[in-house]
Parts: C-alpha cells; sequence; structure tokens
C-alpha cells in the first residue's frame, strides 16, 4: 500500500505593481512576478530595504 502525501499545485506568478518609498524619501515603481501580494512585498523589501507601499495595484 502506497503512502504518499498529496502534493500541491503551486500558485501560478502573476504580475503585480507597487508604488514604493524607498528608504532615503524617494519613491519608485516596481513590477514583478509573484504568488500574491505580500510575497511581493517581501520580495522589493529584500532587493530594496525597508519600504512602505504608497498604493498597491
Amino acid at each position: 500500500m502506497s503512502t504518499t502525501a498529496p502534493t500541491r499545485t503551486p500558485s501560478p506568478l502573476r504580475p503585480f505593481e507597487l508604488r514604493l518609498r524607498l528608504p532615503n524619501g524617494t519613491a519608485a515603481v516596481v513590477v514583478m512576478d509573484a504568488r500574491n501580494i505580500g510575497e511581493a512585498l517581501d520580495k522589493a523589501r529584500n532587493a530594496l530595504g525597508d519600504v512602505q507601499v504608497i498604493e498597491p495595484s
């Protein structure tokens, strides 16, 4: 008898556009592929530092 765990299909990537306030006070628009908005923000913070979202889309 086989006891394999069910596998979940990963969510597809989709584009997110984030308007961000950078640590130095300037603003930037970043477009990236991610599975959800949280992952997109995590990627932006990993690349750019402690950013704040101005307006998610």
